[in-house]
């Protein structure tokens, strides 16, 4: 009897192991077109955890994640009898998400007590993404003691070893930098981790003076000739980080030879919030005429100039701080989601995620999404088309297929921001 109590104990025990790590290759998948609003909707998951994607030879890449535990719920009801956390992180790695042919899948799960409930959790796993090839990776995370989960999507191109997606950067406390961009006076590593070498050569871009056209216009964006404004070889110590000086773009080359590399956006240092007042008046011009904001923008206390115009609009401080609160969550956001080559709320994008909000569906193609504001199929509903636009800088370049329909919903949209009340497809 006690034999064969300790035979099932070692079926359970392997039987459990192979829940932990469970990996298809090759394989093909047919799934109906999926909803995945929540991609952009913090609201709709209780975990946000965060993916960064790094090549490290040419079939394997890692796939780092951060997760935060206090987000996580935490019970007993498990045979241990101990207050924990189960997180299960499943993947896969599309060749195309069109017809769902996926080349790498797998299941990792992962366990939190009470001791490090405080504390970001970052670590990677391994997964196959071969050489020569463009992918899309769908990450679907779960809480298992609420049994909710959060979607997440990376777009990677593995193409050769001096591409973005080859290097590894970290801060000064030697942990993974997730963003594709950094603040100023931030240090940062850098390694390429399939190039030897501590050698980088960089070129430096001022900022852009960029604003979107609007979603109306039938103009054409201008075509941007990229020369820096600087250049020059850093060399990397043990202990010497790159601590950029000046806002704009610093360009990663790990081999002079190539002109491919890794691009990285410098911006304020609260950025992705807005907290001073040149990021709390910009965003306004979505708000306002030519006229109107080249008039604001010349007053002496910006921030004075900011709080004037949303108390005009709201009529009273409770209201217009609430149209605050609204309005710049939105722009936070759409920094995070939609940085590329500028901030993220002058994305196309984020134009319309930050006057529209989120939207109620989102469709998604290896290149493109499709934004549908109201009920799909219905006469008063907005739909918005986003293709992928190569850029030297980044691979996450959406740009609007504009239209002249766009003009009355904007409008209205503008309209409703200044007669003090928060614009949504529900008002």
């Amino acid at each position: 009897m006690a034999k064969q109590k300790i035979k099932l104990l070692i079926i359970l025990l392997l039987l459990a192991g192979s829940v932990l790590f469970y990996t298809c290759t090759s394989k093909h998948y047919t799934g109906k077109i999926k909803n995945i609003a929540t991609v952009y909707n913090p609201s709709m998951s209780s975990i946000h955890p965060e993916y960064k994607i790094v090549h490290v030879s040419d079939s394997i890449s890692n796939l780092y994640f951060k997760i935060f535990p206090q987000e996580l719920l935490f019970n007993s009801a498990n045979t241990e009898g101990l207050i924990k956390a189960n997180l299960k992180i499943h993947y896969r790695v599309y060749n195309t998400l069109v017809n769902q042919a996926y080349v790498d899948s797998a299941t990792h799960i992962f366990s939190f007590t009470q001791y490090n409930i405080n504390e970001d959790f970052i670590s990677y796993f391994p997964i196959k993404v071969p050489i020569g090839g463009k992918y899309n990776i769908e990450i679907r995370t779960t809480d298992e003691n609420r049994a909710t989960s959060s979607l997440s999507f990376i777009y990677t191109v593995k193409e050769n070893k001096f591409s973005s997606e080859n290097f590894l950067i970290t801060d000064a406390e030697h942990k993974v930098v997730f963003e594709n961009y950094i603040n100023i006076q931030s240090g940062i590593n850098i390694k390429n981790l399939r190039l030897s070498g501590d050698k980088f050569h960089i070129a430096y871009f001022k900022p852009e003076n960029y604003s979107p056209l609007p979603l109306f216009s039938l103009m054409k964006e201008k075509n941007n000739n990229y020369s820096a404004d600087s250049s020059w070889v850093w060399t990397v110590g043990d202990t010497a980080y790159f601590i950029p000086e000046k806002e704009g773009t610093y360009f990663f080359r790990a081999d002079s030879s190539s002109n491919e590399g890794m691009a990285l956006q410098c911006f304020n240092r609260f950025y992705p919030k807005t907290r001073t007042a040149n990021s709390l008046l910009k965003p306004l011009r979505y708000l306002m005429s030519s006229k109107e904001y080249s008039k604001i923008e010349a007053y002496g206390n910006k921030k004075l100039a900011v709080d004037s115009f949303w108390l005009a609009a709201s009529g009273n401080i409770y209201r217009s701080k609430e149209l605050i609160r609204v309005y710049y969550s939105r722009v936070y956001y759409a920094n995070k989601y939609f940085t590329s080559f500028t901030e993220g709320w002058l994305t196309d994008r984020g134009m319309i995620y930050t006057v529209f909000g989120p939207p109620k569906t989102i469709y998604k193609s290896d290149n493109s999404e499709r934004w549908i504001y109201g009920l799909n199929n219905n006469l008063s509903s907005m739909d918005f088309y986003f293709t992928r636009h190569e850029h030297p800088f980044c691979n996450n370049n959406f740009v609007l297929n504009r239209q002249d329909i766009y003009k009355s919903s904007w409008y209205q949209a503008v309209d409703t921001w200044r007669n003090g009340r928060v614009y949504s497809v529900l008002n």
